[in-house]
């Protein structure tokens, strides 16, 4: 899952004449702008993404703006015209996706009562399908530098088709995939992170080629010949729940169960025509039962094993029972889009900007400790946080997405430092033990390994370290656990 940063550029710009939703007063500082984070996929990824549209309202419930553009300038992303925080301090909340309404071909509204994506339906062939992301996130002036955090989620499902032959006495030629009777029209709902599909429309989505692709051991079947070579292409659908077509119980499938088709020419290794019989066509259309049940963010692997069939004639084009011997055999192989280390998860986590809200201290002792043990120790009002921490660089930070961490201290002793991740992907932050520089005059620091407890919900994150000491012939290690906020 690559994140990616999404800044306001901070040029500050003059608005006159243009139309704004909002009647909140606005403070004209830096502009409203994003850090944003997106799953990796086929159709949107960090490098591809241009542009984000994004609806926020403020604490009257009023649409501060609706469905605005923000579009990629070089490294950043920025709205033209811009727009600035409410001058009050007041909390904004965002509704973010991509692509645009009009690239998806549905209708967006999003306002206090209802945060809709309605009437979604995919293109029916899969070169023009479109990826869709959305990100939900809140955000007030005090973010006016930093940029608010959007995660962004994709929330349809990607289907890869794949054929495999090791029979040498057939000749495949795999001219496009059909996936048949999938479930269209549906609206998405931010509220419930759900789809509801309006009414039982099914579609077929396809690709075809003019030039065909020989089966020899696995390949995959949806990719496309595009100038001179074959480029990888998959389905982007609405997640659902597929019936399998019934073709003993309904061989013409009048119950619209789903099957995956393929165009294929099978001959002989001598070049005999198998199928289809009449020799003016090219191909025709095989068909294979499918069912399951796929998930938002998931890419699904068909694989179709043509070495001992060819599967059903496809009802649609008339033919009923086996088209060559058995039936394809298939699995489903669950793959996600994207699967990063622990540490770039663990990165991607803490990308932001946090600031340290809790300190407990707390103590292991071993068992036969003789001594009288200290109680544990919270510190929780926000200055004796701050002094707690003095000028060790680790009261406030900010990861960025570059594996930096830029610190902020009231010496400035520790302005930046880069993350130290071990062979065990897990990440550590370099901390200064005190202000004071060592023997060889440089300043002491620790390592400070980042938990994976980061609560995305209520953004907080926790972190530790050890000091051993010594008690007479009993070593003791005394805890600091630091609780932040993302801010």
């Amino acid at each position: 899952m690559n994140k990616f940063l999404l800044w306001s550029l901070m040029a500050i710009m003059v608005i006159t004449g243009c139309a704004k939703d909002q009647t909140t007063a606005v403070n004209n500082g830096h502009a409203i702008g994003f850090r944003a984070a997106t799953t990796k996929a086929t159709e949107i990824e960090t490098y591809n993404l241009s542009s984000l549209y994004c609806t926020a309202i403020d604490a009257n419930n009023d649409n501060y703006f609706t469905n605005v553009g923000f579009a990629r300038g070089g490294e950043y992303f920025a709205s033209s015209p811009a727009y600035y925080w409410p001058a009050n301090g007041s909390t904004l909340k965002f509704w973010a996706y991509a692509p645009s309404s009009e690239a998806m071909g549905t209708t967006v509204s999003i306002n206090a009562q209802e945060q809709l994506i309605k009437n979604f339906m995919p293109k029916t062939l899969f070169e023009d399908q479109v990826d869709f992301i959305t990100a939900t996130a809140q955000g007030s002036k005090e973010n006016e530098v930093s940029g608010v955090a959007l995660l962004f989620e994709h929330k349809l499902t990607q289907i890869s088709v794949y054929g495999y032959n090791n029979n040498s006495e057939y000749i495949y030629k795999v001219y496009g995939v059909r996936i048949v009777n999938a479930s269209t029209n549906a609206t998405f709902d931010y509220s419930t992170d759900k789809w509801t599909f309006n009414g039982t429309d099914k579609a077929t989505y396809s690709t075809l080629n003019n030039e065909p692709k020989t089966l020899n051991g696995r390949q995959e079947l949806t990719s496309r010949y595009v100038d001179g070579e074959w480029v990888s292409n998959t389905a982007m659908i609405i997640p659902q729940k597929f019936e399998a077509w019934d073709p003993d119980g309904d061989p013409t499938n009048e119950e619209k169960g789903t099957y995956i088709s393929i165009a294929l020419q099978i001959t002989t290794k001598t070049g005999d025509r198998i199928f289809p019989a009449d020799p003016n066509e090219d191909y025709g259309y095989v068909a294979t039962p499918f069912a399951a049940e796929v998930a938002a963010g998931v890419k699904y692997v068909i694989y179709l094993n043509f070495t001992d069939g060819a599967g059903y004639n496809d009802p649609e084009f008339g033919g009923e029972g086996p088209a060559l011997g058995e039936t394809i055999k298939f699995t489903v192989k669950v793959n996600p889009w994207s699967e990063p280390s622990a540490g770039e998860i663990a990165r991607r986590q803490l990308e932001g900007n946090w600031k340290a809200k809790k300190i407990i201290e707390s103590y292991i002792y071993p068992e036969d400790y003789p001594y009288t043990k200290n109680e544990p120790k919270e510190i929780v009002d926000a200055d004796e946080v701050r002094e707690y921490f003095g000028g060790n660089g680790f009261y406030e930070f900010t990861v960025d997405n570059k594996y930096m961490i830029h610190m902020t201290t009231p010496e400035g002793l520790k302005r930046e430092s880069a993350m130290t991740i071990d062979d065990q992907n897990r990440i550590y932050l370099e901390v200064y033990k005190n202000p004071l520089p060592d023997a060889n005059g440089e300043y002491g620091y620790q390592l400070v390994p980042v938990l994976k407890g980061v609560d995305e919900e209520n953004d907080t994150s926790t972190t530790y370290y050890d000091v051993t000491n010594t008690n007479g012939d009993y070593e003791f290690i005394k805890r600091r656990t630091f609780i932040y906020d993302r801010y």
